[in-house]
């Protein structure tokens, strides 16, 4: 059995050198084949699923719709090579485009740097390693190949090259981030000046939050507004309605649902052959059950409905103003008042949180954080166990001879072990880690979608930083320096003593440094299999792996199938961590061991090129934030820069003297000069629209001072439970002939018969086999607002338009519309603002995914509006324009008519007579009772 004392003398060897190495080319080439393997997959199944590999084709309207690829395996890389930034802004949006300009700026930095690594301080390295060995009794540096690369055998003043290059690659990185942050501003300012943003009502509206009791009404509200620094005159000021439980009731009721389909799905699952015993739930007929809760929930909620404005208000209300530079020159003026800001979207807005009290915020929040830091602290852990003995088995074969022995007899086996397993154990954990992350922020408050998913990505960036890099490092380091250090001098002494006297006289900088550039070779390993994880995402493995499970051996129901078909959202938060995270640990060794910037700039070269064609073709943006997460980005950026320079004085320090570690300091400060800048002169341009100098508003800005007469803002700024819909139970058609048998005769044999097709009264909605599919649901809001913006007749809703989305959301209940879809045909009168939208002869339908230009077929003055004369569900087919009449505009309550599918009876929705009016010109079935 070998000395433990003579394994910890060897450790850092030639044979332990040639170890490492073996590790690096198996992680290296295993990654590398596993991913020719999955590039070749993905070539050749992308034309023969381009439901799963490019969705978007198929459901995009024309705006966002990319270019349609050929069937070839290799159609996919010229547009992914050849496509611009510009041509991409309307097709994947600016929150895309900030990401994709990330990782090339990424990408771009790691290229220059690389070649002065490689090129300059690797030789220096070499150099310099050489020369100390034989200039003192210490070879270990010259035995192992790995650290010659390395600041390991280097001291006095061959490190000062060192000091230098840290200057050039920090010069290097805010020249990048300067240049790119103008380019973003540019893009913002086109973004503010897009036709989406001009007619969102958000875009010209504050949102305030935190009132006190004596401001929530709309007078006082008005009044508050006019007492914010540099006022506006307004257009309309309305406080937030209290709705009471009715948001919980909602989501109670649409858990019930799913759970009824799920039930159904498994209990009609062969319907030729049902099961002799119906399922059960708590003792009782489970269908009889869920039906009886869903029954009774949409009673509650109708209720709620009816009483809600006996309620009183929020602490949190909406000014819209008459122009769009009015409202950012108020949010402006007011920025240190964090209680005033512009308003997002409505469908950004997590309406629980902002009706939730600040004092109840801010105890979450204090919980929050604690739950966080425990959540940290418990991770240490088997994070300590992973960095220690994982992702280097030789500190295991140091405690354990046995598996010592194990080690040198078969060392390639174990060097890939090494190589692949550490990263792979650490990898899996951080599949959980977003979503626990992002359940505990909005537990914190968050008021919006896209600030919770920045404040995930800011704790998620903050435990990989600390748990991943800085502990997990430094529990090798500390391994290191007792194994190398402690034992051995304490082995030499007797009892606890000699055990204090070695630790007192150990050199624990120079063991520190030592330890750092050794653990390099974990994250060599970890950067290169990354490359992997961007290929396993194009490929999508994982998720097809899973839906073909569900498919075969599960009895899936028919709006998780049609949810499956539909395009992913893409997670900023968690890719930006990932790409961020990665980004760290190069710049922190790129003066300490070069070696790892070749493979930094390889993983952001393929990473550019996947998550391009991913954006382009297969995920969506749930919801569009503008590009918000660019200023967080750059502040990580700097706080890395900062901590790489840190590291390199502590290892300066070490190696030579205090006073020549100094001078790395200055860098810190250059740093914060840049942030300083940027604040005073950059970022104001990406925060608010630009003004022209010497003039109040750029342009001809859109003026609109009809908010109060036409009562915008409880249109649009409304809480969603007010007017949201009610899902109904979907059951596969191949069932349907069942549904009078589980309903147990709530269904006549004459109501069946005199059913339409894919209807069943109230009870069902009946989801034909070849309807399984995203397309035919696309503009439902309950698949929809899950699944981006994407796929509106009208693409732009939030202020002049109701578009066929909306028009869907505010209906009493969501019912198949197949039939009237089943033409290819989806007219839309999007009739915009009454000022101006007959001069612009702003009204067109969609065909066959084409907009056509309909201004020309009718006369239209100012004062008319285009209703649809009304007919019988069963003459309701391809729209011809004869069927349309004028209306005077005193006549019509709203802004705009949407030809939809039918609504159905109003009692379902619980809404009052006034927000049934709005739908007093749609299309409407006879009654039936």
């Amino acid at each position: 059995m070998p000395d433990i004392i003579d394994i910890i003398r060897n450790a850092n060897t030639e044979q332990r050198g040639k170890f490492d190495i073996k590790s690096i080319l198996s992680s290296v080439g295993f990654s590398l084949g596993v991913s020719i393997v999955l590039l070749l997959a993905f070539s050749v199944l992308r034309p023969r699923n381009t439901v799963v590999y490019a969705p978007k084709v198929k459901y995009a309207d024309e705006k966002h719709q990319p270019p349609r690829l050929r069937d070839t395996p290799w159609a996919w890389i010229r547009p992914i090579l050849t496509l611009r930034e510009d041509a991409l802004v309307d097709k994947v949006g600016l929150d895309a485009i900030i990401y994709l300009r990330f990782l090339r700026m990424c990408r771009n930095y790691l290229a220059l740097v690389s070649i002065l690594g490689a090129g300059a301080i690797i030789p220096i390295n070499i150099i310099g390693t050489n020369q100390t060995a034989k200039s003192s009794s210490d070879s270990t540096g010259s035995l192992n190949p790995l650290l010659r690369l390395t600041v390991s055998g280097l001291t006095g003043n061959w490190i000062i090259p060192h000091i230098a290059f840290s200057y050039v690659f920090l010069a290097i990185l805010l020249v990048f981030i300067w240049f790119n942050y103008r380019r973003v501003c540019r893009l913002r300012q086109r973004y503010f000046a897009s036709d989406e943003y001009q007619s969102a009502l958000a875009s010209r509206t504050l949102m305030m939050i935190d009132l006190p009791s004596r401001d929530r009404s709309d007078d006082t509200l008005a009044r508050r507004a006019m007492s914010l620094k540099r006022p506006e005159p307004f257009s309309q000021a309305q406080v937030g309605r209290d709705v009471g439980k009715l948001p919980v009731l909602i989501d109670k009721h649409e858990d019930a649902v799913r759970e009824l389909e799920s039930v159904l799905a498994k209990y009609l699952k062969n319907p030729h052959k049902p099961p002799a015993n119906r399922p059960l739930k708590h003792g009782r007929d489970a269908i009889d059950l869920l039906t009886h809760r869903v029954q009774s929930l949409e009673q509650q909620i109708s209720a709620a409905r009816e009483s809600y404005e006996s309620l009183g208000m929020k602490q949190y209300g909406f000014v819209s103003y008459s122009s769009i530079p009015a409202a950012h020159r108020v949010a402006k003026a007011n920025k240190t008042n964090h209680d005033v800001f512009l308003a997002p979207r409505p469908n950004d807005i997590l309406w629980r949180n902002v009706a939730t009290a600040q004092s109840k915020r801010n105890a979450n929040k204090f919980f929050g954080n604690l739950l966080f830091v425990a959540l940290c602290i418990l991770w240490t852990v088997p994070n300590a166990l992973i960095a220690t003995f994982i992702s280097n088995i030789y500190n295991l074969g140091a405690v354990w001879p046995w598996f010592q022995s194990r080690i040198n007899q078969h060392p390639t086996l174990w060097a890939v072990i090494q190589g692949v397993a550490a990263p792979i154990l650490l990898a899996l954990f951080f599949l959980i880690l977003p979503s626990l992350m992002r359940r505990i922020t909005q537990f914190e408050g968050a008021l919006t979608k896209s600030a919770r998913e920045r404040t995930v990505f800011h704790k998620l960036f903050l435990f990989f930083f600390i748990n991943n890099f800085v502990i997990f490092t430094l529990f090798g380091v500390i391994w290191n320096f007792v194994q190398s250090t402690v034992i051995v001098s304490a082995q030499q002494s007797a009892g606890f003593s000699g055990f204090w006297d070695a630790l007192r006289n150990s050199y624990f900088l120079l063991g520190l440094t030592n330890a750092v550039t050794s653990t390099s070779t974990f994250w060599i390993i970890y950067v290169a299999q990354r490359n992997l994880g961007c290929l396993l995402d194009l490929v999508q493995v994982f998720s097809l792996l899973q839906k073909w499970f569900k498919r075969t051996f599960m009895s899936p129901t028919p709006r998780e199938m049609i949810e499956w078909s539909a395009p992913i959202p893409f997670d900023y938060a968690s890719y930006y961590n990932t790409f961020l995270f990665n980004f760290t640990i190069v710049l922190s060794y790129a003066t300490l061991a070069p070696l790892i910037l070749p493979f930094g700039f390889l993983y952001f070269v393929v990473s550019g090129v996947s998550y391009k064609y991913a954006l382009l073709y297969v995920n969506v943006t749930k919801v569009e934030s503008g590009g918000s997460f660019w200023r967080i980005l750059v502040n990580r950026l700097l706080l890395v820069s900062g901590f790489s320079n840190l590291v390199l004085f502590v290892i300066v320090w070490a190696k030579t003297t205090v006073f020549t570690a100094i001078a790395v300091l200055p860098a810190l400060v250059i740093i914060v000069a840049f942030k300083l800048y940027l604040l005073k002169f950059v970022e104001p341009r990406f925060a608010y629209i630009e003004l022209e100098s010497g003039s109040d508003d750029t342009g001809a800005p859109i003026v609109r001072r009809s908010d109060q007469k036409r009562d915008r803002l409880r249109s649009r700024f409304g809480h969603p439970a007010l007017s949201h819909t009610l899902i109904v139970p979907m059951v596969h058609e191949r069932s349907r002939h069942l549904l009078k048998e589980v309903y147990r005769g709530r269904l006549s044999d004459a109501d069946m018969e005199s059913t339409p097709i894919n209807h069943v009264e109230e009870h069902f909605e009946v989801v034909p086999e070849n309807a399984l599919n995203f397309d035919q649901f696309k503009l439902r809001p309950e698949f929809a607002e899950e699944h981006g913006d994407i796929y509106s007749v009208a693409d732009t809703a939030d202020d002049t338009t109701i578009s066929h989305q909306e028009s869907q959301a505010r209906r009493p209940s969501a019912r198949p519309y197949q039939s009237y879809m089943s033409d290819g045909s989806t007219l839309g009168l999007a009739m915009h603002n009454h000022e101006e939208a007959y001069e612009m002869g702003s009204f067109s339908r969609q065909r066959d995914g084409s907009q056509e230009d309909l201004a020309h077929l009718l006369p239209l003055s100012s004062s008319t509006r285009l209703t649809p004369r009304r007919r019988s569900v069963e003459q309701v087919g391809p729209i011809s324009w004869p069927d349309t009449q004028l209306l005077p505009e005193e006549q019509i309550s709203q802004q705009t008519l949407q030809i939809g599918p039918a609504p159905y009876h109003e009692r379902r929705s619980g809404l009052d007579e006034r927000d049934a009016s709005l739908y007093s010109t749609a299309y409407r079935p006879p009654s039936r009772r």
